[in-house]
């Protein structure tokens, strides 16, 4: 199978469960919306097939934007990428917004953005995410990790493992051609062999219960 439909396969069943959630639990109201963009100035996590599969739906115009975006991505964030996970109100500090973040607030690859974005929600009043002395009073939705287990095993299955790491060094990796690996690099390779004994009850929209709120700097990433 293709890898970058195995990715797509992946999004859009979780994209699926959240909508599921929202549909059954009408308390689930995230304050997310088109303009709100500070999430984007904190760390930000994919793996490499996420961003193949983010620049594949760039024009050239908007590729030669992010590789531009780069440098100033790594200047800023530098001082926290021998960090593993630094903490996102420490992050803020440092003023190092995606760089698939274009000028006007929006995201150039909103449509194909990695997971971790999919499942990032705020559960209260969006000022918290703007003022850096509100961050930490936000809270965020926290999903039942066996939620999403099933097709993430069979998304490393079928794409033979995978690397996560920040999504500007991925970038950088990508449209740089040289290595940028950061303390939060992550490694993940499944045996086929192994996976019946990992696959997880299944869990249902139906049994899924609205997400619990995290406390502020959580990353709601299963």
């Amino acid at each position: 199978m293709n890898k970058m439909n195995t990715i797509h396969k992946f999004h859009n069943t979780a994209d699926a469960l959240i909508h599921c959630i929202q549909q059954k639990n009408p308390t689930f109201h995230p304050p997310c919306s088109a303009g709100c963009f500070w999430c984007c100035y904190e760390p930000a996590y994919a793996s490499v097939h996420e961003v193949q599969h983010m620049l594949e739906g760039l024009t050239a115009e908007q590729r030669e934007q992010v590789n531009g975006a780069l440098d100033n991505w790594v200047a800023r964030a530098g001082p926290l990428l021998d960090t593993e996970r630094p903490d996102a109100n420490e992050y803020r500090k440092l003023h190092a917004p995606c760089p698939l973040l274009d000028a006007t607030g929006q995201c150039m690859a909103y449509e194909r953005r990695p997971f971790s974005c999919r499942t990032f929600f705020a559960m209260s009043d969006p000022h918290r995410c703007a003022c850096l002395h509100e961050r930490r009073h936000q809270q965020y939705a926290c999903f039942n990790p066996s939620l999403f287990a099933e097709s993430m095993i069979q998304m490393v299955l079928e794409l033979g493992g995978t690397e996560l790491d920040h999504i500007g060094a991925l970038l950088w990796e990508q449209l740089r051609g040289s290595r940028m690996e950061t303390a939060s690099r992550e490694k993940h390779v499944l045996e086929t062999e192994c996976a019946p004994a990992l696959q997880p009850e299944r869990s249902t929209p139906e049994s899924t219960t609205t997400p619990t709120p995290c406390g502020a700097g959580q990353q709601s990433i299963p």
